[in-house]
């Protein structure tokens, strides 16, 4: 595992159970104040890797199929009350050392975990492994 992925894997599971979800946080509010994006975005910022906006089209980013999801990857599903066609962003969470996905979740009210059964419950928009140099 790059050095990189190891270092937001620490940070990330460091924060389940903690933060504050809030739907329209922003980023300098993380790790305390989160949503799904500014929370990843924050673990890549203190990694020193900017984030693009739109995660999903992630400039080098390849697309990864579920079975081959390995720690680091980012996860995206739809949001709550949108379906595969009708949304085009999505929730995003990062796939953890264990296989679970972390992400900050608005029905928990903080950073979470959940198998990839349970995060995936509402479709998968897709899956992106970040190029680390």
């Amino acid at each position: 595992m790059h050095d990189v992925i190891g270092k937001i894997l620490t940070l990330a599971e460091l924060q389940v159970g903690r933060g504050s979800y809030r739907g329209k946080a922003t980023l300098d509010q993380a790790p305390l104040i989160v949503n799904c994006f500014t929370f990843v975005q924050w673990l890549w910022r203190e990694a020193g890797i900017v984030v693009p906006e739109h995660m999903l089209v992630w400039d080098g980013a390849r697309i990864i199929s579920r079975d081959d999801m390995q720690p680091g990857d980012l996860a995206f599903t739809p949001r709550l009350n949108r379906t595969l066609e009708s949304d085009d962003f999505g929730h995003i969470g990062i796939v953890g050392r264990e296989g679970w996905i972390i992400h900050a979740s608005r029905m928990r009210g903080m950073v979470g975990a959940d198998s990839p059964t349970r995060f995936f419950e509402r479709g998968c928009l897709g899956v992106r492994r970040v190029p680390i140099r």
